[in-house]
């Protein structure tokens, strides 16, 4: 048996502790030809030899980032070579051995048994330290991961742009012209310290950004705006499937009305177990709730829901295929859900195995019932209702509209496969739901010199302007939402009454931003005795693929790109040789392609679960926008009883922003140290400022060159 251990940054641990804590759990069994199993085991023999001899510290990153760019070298080949003289073992053992570097330039914990790999966090010392050591290793992976994606030549070519001057029917302008000078603005708040009004100082206002908007202080394109300063954050950025607002948070005290924090709302994220509990939309806590406050009222909404949902899906297709009576509907048997339940499954195979239409890849298509008649969606319509079909089965078998008693709700859910029923029933209902009244916020933070002064907070409480739902509406006031539409077989747009946002931290420890945020409502035009807050749910389980770095990611873009192209040569071979599902973006296949396409690859390759519980967890906050958001969301009421009323949105606005100058502004700036730090953030030549995206140094330069910026002068 092999033991090595990689001990980088706060990860160290002596061999006597790897040895005597045999708490590993196998995460890769090579699923390689024989041939290539053995050259995975010496090439660990070898990682094992080598960590050995050099030890920690950076002779041995040194020589793992070697043996990196040795195996991009040989991607880089596998991908210019034709792509079927390529063996598939060839391919994967070089992406097995890039996923393991990888791993443990993060500092994972590595040893290898025979064929098998065991690759791990060192959960033991992670746990042991303390939070602030904690968020210093997350940050690290983060920034591994963010600096990776500014090295790339389209990143740094469009900050080089955005950082030099040119000219506009606003004159001349570059992206410095919308960062605050800290000097100024420091004269300003000293100027300030016993003036009430912090207004003419610090101005705050909400600026969406619609597609190619321009800036009308500068001629920028807005969108550009945001990527700049998104650059700064230390997550890289992605673009995400489903719904997105970018929003700017803007000072109108100053010059060119300079950015103060940026702000992004997206789809939210559909497993979250903590925030469903909260909601509601939990099966276990539903079940809770319903035992515990019983009502009639309650148990006939949960039936009807029965109801609701095949009515939301097309039907007289299947009926007519699978000779389903309109009694097998209303009273449902085993045979017709087991025949609808076939026929999805073979519906979803026909899918897999053929090419994917181009309907799928659109995004708003003329006629919905070309998608509604897909082999992808017929089988989720005959699986839809299926499941349904056998939720009202149960349901009619332990006569459920009869109870009239919380004693009998409880003598009934004694019954395990009734719990599973009105469990599922609760998922569908989350499902239908959740993609158009509710949001995560992805992105929110201020940059400098704003960070000093607490802009952090401020953009978070901007976040429950009404200015935000008022937009939301707008925006997918007519959205068609593709896979309701598709079941459908007609267009649905769905309510967009934003009523709930929530987002989770960066880090395992509470994030200061969001602490001590509580507004109360009558200063917002609110009822008395209400308040705006950022719930703490709970924490994440530690569970997903950020731990994989974007030179990874790329690398299981490739090998999958391969292995599509053998599933295009296979079927046009007519040979039908089983090579392997391949994850398509398309709405409608399941959730997260990424997470997916990952799991796909990584599975295929031998990666168990284990492997994606990277055991980092994140602090999980909600916001209600809405008094009733729990009724709303599980579709009990339709009309949200909003804790700040709708009507002068902007007005909104500017009283949550006095509200924060009186709450954190007034008292910052009466700290002279917080003042001094303002006066590092300057815009004259050299620039030194902190809402400056800093560029790796590549092999051209050591660091990020200054003269770009005058290149118009010469």
């Amino acid at each position: 048996m092999l033991h090595s251990l990689c001990k980088f940054g706060r990860l160290v641990r002596s061999q006597k502790d790897i040895v005597e804590n045999k708490d590993y759990t196998p995460t890769l069994v090579p699923q390689l030809p024989d041939d290539k199993k053995k050259e995975l085991a010496d090439f660990c023999l070898h990682l094992h030899q080598t960590m050995q001899e050099l030890q920690a510290g950076d002779v041995l990153h040194q020589e793992l980032t070697q043996i990196q760019l040795e195996l991009l070298t040989q991607i880089d080949w596998l991908n210019d070579k034709n792509k079927l003289a390529v063996g598939e073992g060839r391919w994967a053992l070089v992406l097995t051995k890039t996923v393991i570097i990888d791993l443990l330039l993060q500092g994972w914990r590595f040893k290898t048994e025979g064929f098998e790999v065991l690759i791990d966090k060192d959960r033991i010392e992670f746990e042991r330290r303390d939070g602030k050591a904690n968020k210093e290793s997350t940050r690290s992976q983060l920034l591994q991961a963010r600096d990776e994606q500014l090295s790339e030549p389209a990143v740094r070519k469009f900050v080089h742009k955005m950082e030099r001057r040119r000219l506009n029917q606003q004159g001349w302008h570059s992206i410095y012209s919308l960062m605050r000078d800290g000097r100024e603005l420091a004269d300003k708040l000293r100027q300030a310290k016993t003036d009430s009004d912090l207004s003419v100082v610090v101005d705050p206002y909400l600026q969406f950004v619609d597609q190619d908007a321009i800036c009308a202080h500068t001629g920028l394109n807005l969108a550009e705006v945001w990527r700049y300063f998104r650059y700064t954050w230390v997550t890289p950025q992605r673009s995400v499937p489903g719904r997105s607002i970018m929003i700017l948070v803007r000072d109108a005290a100053a010059v060119n009305h300079p950015v103060i924090g940026i702000a992004a709302l997206g789809s939210s994220i559909p497993l979250l177990v903590v925030r469903d509990r909260w909601i509601g939309w939990h099966g276990e806590t539903f079940l809770e709730k319903l035992t515990q406050d019983f009502t009639p009222s309650k148990l006939k909404w949960l039936i009807k829901q029965v109801e609701v949902q095949i009515n939301q899906i097309y039907i007289p297709d299947l009926v007519d295929e699978l000779a389903i009576s309109q009694d097998s509907l209303t009273t449902p048997n085993v045979e017709t859900i087991e025949a609808l339940a076939f026929f999805a499954l073979e519906e979803f195979k026909k899918h897999r195995d053929e090419e994917v239409p181009e309907v799928l890849k659109t995004s708003n298509p003329d006629d919905w019932s070309e998608v509604s008649e897909t082999h992808l969606y017929r089988g989720k319509r005959a699986d839809a209702l299926a499941k349904l079909l056998r939720i009202r089965l149960l349901f009619d078998s332990h006569r459920l509209k009869h109870i009239r008693s919380k004693e009998e709700l409880g003598h009934a859910l004694g019954e395990k496969e009734l719990v599973e029923a009105i469990k599922n029933l609760i998922k569908i209902v989350k499902s239908e739901r959740m993609g158009s009244q509710m949001m995560d916020i992805t992105v929110c933070g201020s940059i400098a010199p704003y960070n000093h002064i607490l802009g952090g907070k401020l953009v978070s409480i901007l976040m429950f302007s009404p200015e935000v739902a008022t937009y939301y509406r707008k925006k997918y006031a007519e959205a068609e939402s593709f896979i309701a539409s598709g079941k459908f077989c007609q267009a649905v747009v769905k309510d967009s009454r934003l009523t709930l946002l929530c987002t989770t931290s960066l880090y395992q420890n509470n994030p200061s931003q969001y602490n001590r945020i509580k507004v109360p409502c009558h200063l917002v035009g609110g009822k008395e005795g209400d308040h705006l807050v950022y719930q703490k749910l709970g924490t994440t389980s530690g569970y997903g693929t950020y731990h994989l770095s974007t030179t990874v990611t790329k690398a299981i873009h490739d090998y999958e790109r391969f292995r599509t192209h053998q599933i295009e040569e296979t079927r046009k071979s007519g040979e039908g040789r089983e090579v392997g599902a391949v994850v398509n973006y398309i709405f409608g296949e399941g959730i997260s392609p990424r997470l997916r396409r990952l799991r796909t690859v990584l599975d295929k390759l031998g990666f168990n679960e284990h492997f994606f519980k990277h055991g980092s967890s994140r602090v999980v906050y909600g916001l209600a926008l809405a008094s009733n958001l729990e009724q709303v969301l599980l579709g009990q009421q339709k009309r949200p009883k909003y804790f700040l009323p709708m009507s002068k949105p902007k007005l909104r606005t500017r009283q949550l922003a006095e509200f924060w100058r009186q709450r954190w502004l007034s008292m910052r700036i009466q700290s002279e140290q917080i003042l001094d730090r303002l006066d590092e953030h300057q815009l004259s030549y050299p620039v030194k400022h902190g809402a400056r995206v800093v560029l790796p140094a590549d092999e051209h330069s050591q660091s990020q060159p200054q003269l770009e910026l005058w290149d118009d002068f010469t």
